[in-house]
């Protein structure tokens, strides 16, 4: 029994320490040996994948041939010169690679055509991104030096024969410090091309000071709702078609039965049959009024959407209605546009990923979900973001999904973290499950089934209080807290 004991501890710890491998942003080196008897040989590729280090290096050794455990690679005679000179040549490098700190840093996988040289088509993206001129066009050493990107490695992805994970860093100048222009530089020209796939980035603090991420985040949603320990409990307010005193009466039901987030469907905008005026007043007061008899809060997200003066225009009547959060789609608005919403008015923004699914369908081009609707999103303010769970009616993966929640949460230079919301034709049943992935900070967004569910209301929250402690304060009158250093709204 002891014995059995000590194992669970065992996959207890390996589990959290999957959970942070993110962490780990230093230099990392891994060696490993195939035929290994103490441990997977695949566990050094997984450490490498999930890892946020900007230099790793890797040697694999091949002792399938002997018969020891080959696992103590420093100890064997066979290996130990070896493992010595790559510690040593680790270090010296690690060290060189210490000029690139100031550098954004961008990861691709990238397939090249058949009889294409892997060394000169990642310096073809590094041109391609900044001058977009051939190489020999650039004589001035000053725009070698500090505008053409530099390919900082390339490395083979042993799980993808053919496939290879180039590193490429930039110069924060050629941003602009500027989301738009730092969008060009991260993905612009390239995207155009085939078999480059964006897989992660990492931003200076030199860059990270221009753009203070998510306002409320984490902490403050939290705070104003009054709701700890558990997740939030959200809605979408829907058919479009419907009239705004069916929509407030929705939003209503939701709210007196005890749900957090009230937002309206994306696909809600200014429409002659539903005016957004008044759509957005009856649903704010049905709110109010539900909050006034229970004395808790609900939020009331409207759907902020048109061209960029009629942006302005709505979210400054959403803040006079006493609105505290809006849903943006930053492919349709624009991400810059998201971003001025989020520094000039008092909002929590709940981002929406209309017009992003080209960037996932191809495994290999595009763009991984965590870095679009999880780091790009969260670098745009959003303190929200709503993505496809796997096994909707949408095609993310349970890893694409979790590694999307962590790029939303996970610690990144004074950013706050934000909230990954899964959704996309959720059924109650699937609770239990999103809350054994994702854990107590997540917003679990029902729509359509909590109208065809008896008690629907009632039944999401019993279901989520089954799985989490219910501790509640009232805020009724609380102010929108805000995550970001030095800021109080």
């Amino acid at each position: 029994m002891k014995f059995l004991k000590q194992v669970q501890s065992l996959k207890m710890g390996m589990r959290q320490a999957r959970l942070e491998l993110a962490r780990i942003t230093v230099p990392a080196l891994i060696m490993n040996a195939q035929g290994d008897k103490t441990v997977p040989f695949k566990n050094g590729f997984f450490i490498a994948a999930h890892i946020r280090s900007a230099f790793i290096r890797g040697r694999v050794f091949d002792l399938r041939a002997w018969n020891h455990t080959r696992h103590l690679l420093s100890m064997y005679r066979t290996t130990r010169e070896a493992v010595g000179a790559e510690i040593r040549e680790f270090i010296q490098e690690s060290q060189g690679n210490q000029q690139h700190a100031n550098l954004i840093e961008i990861s691709y996988e990238v397939t090249p055509g058949t009889g294409a040289d892997i060394e000169a088509l990642s310096r073809e993206i590094a041109l391609e991104q900044t001058v977009e001129v051939p190489d020999e066009v650039v004589s001035d050493p000053a725009i070698r030096e500090n505008v053409v990107g530099r390919v900082l490695s390339i490395t083979p992805l042993a799980a993808e024969r053919g496939r290879y994970l180039v590193v490429i860093g930039y110069s924060p100048e050629v941003t602009g410090y500027q989301l738009p222009q730092f969008l060009n530089v991260l993905f612009g020209n390239i995207s155009l091309k085939t078999n480059i796939r964006i897989v992660d980035f990492q931003l200076p603090e030199v860059f990270l000071k221009y753009f203070p991420g998510p306002k409320v985040g984490l902490s403050g949603l939290r705070s104003a709702l009054g709701v700890f320990g558990r997740p939030l409990a959200a809605t979408a307010l829907k058919p479009m078609g419907s009239s705004p005193q069916i929509l407030a009466s929705q939003a209503l039901t939701f709210a007196l039965g005890g749900g957090d987030i009230i937002k309206d469907d994306h696909g809600l905008a200014d429409q002659a049959f539903c005016r957004f005026e008044e759509r957005v007043s009856r649903c704010q007061e049905a709110v109010t009024q539900a909050n006034a008899a229970t004395g808790r809060v609900t939020l009331y997200f409207p759907n902020v959407v048109g061209e960029p003066e009629q942006v302005m225009r709505q979210a400054e009547f959403a803040c006079k209605l006493g609105v505290r959060g809006i849903l943006l789609s930053p492919l349709l608005i624009g991400p810059g546009l998201v971003a001025a919403l989020s520094r000039q008015f008092p909002l929590a923004i709940m981002a929406h990923p209309a017009f992003t699914g080209t960037h996932f369908h191809d495994h290999q081009h595009g763009m991984t979900p965590a870095v679009l609707l999880g780091k790009v999103f969260r670098l745009l303010g959003a303190d929200i973001s709503v993505f496809p769970n796997s096994g909707g009616r949408f095609g993310f993966t349970p890893l694409e999904c979790s590694d999307l929640a962590r790029a939303l949460r996970e610690p990144w230079g004074q950013l706050p973290g934000a909230w990954p919301a899964p959704a996309g034709g959720m059924q109650l049943d699937r609770i239990a499950g999103m809350a054994s992935q994702y854990g107590p900070d997540t917003v679990l967004l029902i729509g359509g089934a909590l109208q065809l569910a008896d008690s629907g209301i009632q039944a999401f929250m019993q279901t989520i209080k089954k799985h989490f402690p219910q501790n509640r304060q009232t805020a009724a009158d609380s102010a929108l807290d805000t995550d970001r250093p030095g800021e109080h709204t």
